[in-house]
């Protein structure tokens, strides 16, 4: 008999428990990535724990990775996105599951109510925030930010020289420092009207995520979860690619879903994800 010396595919997959399990190894790795020892010291982590389900089922294997990665995020806690730092609250949560009689249960809603909870406080930001619900976020982010350049030329119709000579005012605004300076932006003919939508859909589009997610759903209003988190990442990070938050959200998405039908969505949407973001790229190229 010749031994098997890859496992059977059936094998990788497993219980949904030992799945998200793995990929969240994987979303370790990804989301450590502006640190490379740390980066390095996850991947070692992460070839050690998940070729075995027992040590996936083990809290104290997720603490450990918490530990030493929550650790330096402690150091430069400034500079640390917040999936970042979500990415290693999934990790104490993934770990204390273990200790429950029903980890899957203990994980499907732990997953559910970090999810529901980041965009609580997104919608909330966003609510509260002037400079947001005035448009004035997303119109300077059109010109500042080189990601939304596809939306601010193509869609919002700045020219070429137009956002050229206002990123090069708000960089030399960057740098003297002075907060009496103003910088007066030409806009598009249409970038005040996209703003305003791109801030419309932000709240409504966050706002739905969070009341689905923490929502008691039950039936098939439970649909409205899968639904509105792709929606919202394909929207967001399809423009904007910021992959490793979309992997953590889909990766929380796919945990909570009990429709074993239903989850092939979020795979789907995670590969959907880079290629719209590359498509755009391309487009605006």
């Amino acid at each position: 008999m010749t031994a098997r010396l890859l496992p059977a595919w059936r094998d990788l997959i497993g219980p949904i428990d030992v799945l998200i399990g793995r990929l969240s190894l994987l979303l370790v790795i990804v989301n450590t990535n502006y640190d490379r020892p740390v980066m390095i010291a996850a991947a070692i982590g992460a070839a050690v724990i998940a070729p075995h389900p027992r040590l996936i089922r083990s809290p104290w294997p997720w603490f450990a990775l918490a530990a030493v990665i929550g650790t330096a995020q402690a150091r430069i806690w400034w500079r640390v996105d917040d999936h970042v730092v979500a990415t290693t609250y999934w990790l104490i949560g993934f770990g204390a599951a273990q200790f429950a009689g029903d980890p899957i249960l203990v994980l499907r809603r732990s997953a559910r109510l970090l999810v529901g909870c980041i965009f609580v406080l997104a919608f909330g930001w966003k609510v509260l925030s002037s400079q947001f619900t005035s448009t004035e976020f997303f119109q300077y982010t059109m010109v500042r930010d080189s990601r939304f350049e596809v939306v601010s030329q193509t869609i919002g119709g700045m020219g070429d020289d137009e956002l050229a000579s206002a990123r090069t005012d708000l960089a030399e605004l960057s740098r003297s420092g002075d907060i009496g300076d103003r910088v007066v932006v030409a806009p598009g003919p249409r970038t005040a009207t996209v703003a305003g939508l791109l801030t419309v859909w932000g709240i409504g589009i966050e706002g739905a995520v969070a009341a689905s997610f923490l929502a008691p759903l039950r039936g098939r209003w439970r649909r409205l979860r899968p639904t509105t988190l792709v929606v919202f990442c394909l929207t967001t990070y399809g423009v904007v690619p910021v992959f490793g938050f979309a992997a953590l959200l889909l990766t929380l998405g796919m945990m909570q879903e009990n429709e074993a039908r239903l989850r092939p969505i979020y795979p789907v949407a995670l590969v959907l994800v880079p290629l719209s973001s590359y498509l755009l790229d391309r487009l605006g190229s």
